[in-house]
């Protein structure tokens, strides 16, 4: 009997979970939808995920950042969208110093952070980055050693957590965000389909989908469960338009001044 009762009491609470899914806002973050947002802080004129890449956005009057969060060997919290260097060696095998040997413009985390102090009321959105490969589309899904509790270790520590959407395309970083610490807000990165079920299985707040798979459909569905829907990466001002009038809550993209022209915002 208790073999019967124990895969019904797991689906159930698999289903209790599900239905309890209530994505929640920014409370820190008040600025007009939407939302207009640095990739990697600025591209073009300054090194991206550079500490002048977010400085630029910022004084921009830009209402947030994106950039990419990876750990080092010895266990550093640096901003680096590529996982390997330009001599090809993996990120996760260096240490902070080696690396900064190779790129001096990349930054610790905790620069980023003290940064956006300076710039109440902007979105920080910190994607989680775990190995990934072109080749076969496959993501590394053993550990992160530990990289999601440092990172909501050093949110709490600058006093940051109600200005942080952490994102990541990897579900698992999500879970264990969600698990460690309720109060920080996640988002799930899409390219093409969005995953529903993904969504409210990992209680995300927002849904950060590619600017290309985002419709009227879409946004209603978002919408019926009062969730965020920021788009990336919209560098196109007639993509912009389109996008303004399906009322997503934010957009990302690589200029500035394009992004705040084409959103009409000066």
């Amino acid at each position: 009997m208790i073999f019967l009762l124990f895969p019904l009491a797991l689906t159930a609470s698999f289903w209790l979970w599900y239905q309890l899914w209530s994505p929640r806002h920014i409370p820190g973050i008040t600025s007009t939808r939407p939302l207009l947002l640095g990739h990697r802080g600025v591209r073009g004129s300054q090194l991206d995920n550079s500490r002048a890449a977010f400085q630029e956005a910022f004084e921009a009057g830009l209402d947030g950042i994106e950039c990419d969060v990876q750990l080092t060997r010895d266990g550093q919290r640096i901003l680096q969208h590529d996982f390997k260097l330009v001599d090809g060696r993996s990120i996760r095998t260096l240490t902070r110093h080696d690396i900064q040997q190779v790129d001096s413009h990349v930054i610790s985390l905790e620069t980023l952070l003290e940064l956006a102090k300076k710039y109440p009321e902007t979105l920080l959105n910190l994607e989680i980055k775990l190995p990934f490969s072109a080749d076969t589309w496959c993501y590394q899904w053993w550990g992160s050693r530990g990289l999601e509790s440092r990172l909501v270790n050093l949110i709490k520590q600058h006093g940051l957590a109600d200005r942080v959407l952490v994102s990541s395309f990897h579900p698992l970083p999500l879970a264990r965000i969600r698990l460690v610490a309720t109060q920080i807000r996640t988002a799930l990165l899409t390219y093409k389909k969005i995953p529903w079920w993904l969504a409210a299985l990992l209680h995300v707040d927002a849904l950060h989908p590619h600017h290309s798979s985002i419709d009227e459909t879409v946004m209603i569905r978002a919408r019926k469960h009062t969730m965020m829907v920021n788009s990336w990466t919209v560098n196109d001002a007639n993509e912009v338009a389109k996008l303004m009038t399906y009322a997503v809550d934010g957009l990302v993209a690589d200029d500035p001044e394009a992004l705040k022209n084409a959103a009409s915002r000066h």
